[in-house]
């Protein structure tokens, strides 16, 4: 499957998911680590403090791409996700967010 030329480029891509090492290898923190794998297939650069959590660039098909993992509970993920978004004058149509429970089935 191609990129779709009429579709907006995506800016931010999100991964969400819970801090404490308990939710580390859950199915709940499914986003950090689909993030984390972008990342890595992506060849992004450095992780760093930034927004509410980590945050990282990479080269996407459409171009420059921030990638975020939210250091708040999945419940304030907003808290990063906002910031982030403004910083990047990304639309909410150009911020992609991974997460678990309601897109993937039990």
């Amino acid at each position: 499957m191609g990129v779709d030329p009429s579709a907006p480029a995506i800016r931010l891509v999100a991964g969400l998911g819970n801090p404490e090492p308990r939710y580390a290898s859950t199915r709940h923190n499914a986003g950090q680590r689909a993030v984390e794998l972008l990342a890595s297939r992506l060849g992004a650069g450095r992780w760093v403090a930034r927004y509410g959590g980590r945050y990282a660039e990479a080269r996407g098909p459409s171009g420059p791409v921030g990638l975020l993992i939210p250091t708040t509970y999945m419940n304030a993920s907003g808290d990063a996700v906002g910031p982030a978004a403004g910083s990047l004058h990304a639309a909410p149509a150009q911020v992609l967010l991974v997460h678990d429970e309601v897109d993937l089935p039990f």
